[in-house]
């Protein structure tokens, strides 16, 4: 899809009763989704699904399309993997384990350590 698609993407998202499986990855400034610290898509309308979203940094130059918060609480399961080390990932832990604070059962964190072997 392209990000011309988001309001039909949004209908479809809304549309289902929920996603199976919403996986995650972490970036070093702490966004997620591409729901970037202080950006538009943080303040989404109650009830949006997707989003079109920009860095306000412009670290990362590109408009996505993204879920909402809302979107990503709907889902079934929720997993977060972050390419970094638990303690320059606030949050992450160990695969299957609990971060505190999450914010319900359904999330689950994971450290991908095959980064650090590779020395990236």
């Amino acid at each position: 899809m392209s990000c011309d698609d988001v309001d039909d993407y949004d209908r479809l998202i809304a549309w289902l009763p929920a996603l199976d499986l919403v996986h995650l990855g972490l970036g070093p400034d702490g966004h997620t989704a591409s729901l970037f610290p202080g950006s538009a898509g943080l303040e989404a309308k109650p009830g949006r699904m997707a989003i079109i979203n920009t860095d306000p940094t412009g670290l990362n130059p590109h408009q996505r399309m993204t879920l909402t918060f809302a979107a990503i609480a709907r889902a079934r399961l929720v997993v977060f993997t972050s390419p970094a080390s638990p303690s320059a990932t606030p949050g992450a832990t160990e695969s299957g384990s609990r971060p505190p604070g999450q914010p319900h059962q359904r999330c689950r964190g994971h450290v991908d350590r095959g980064h650090e072997a590779a020395g990236e």
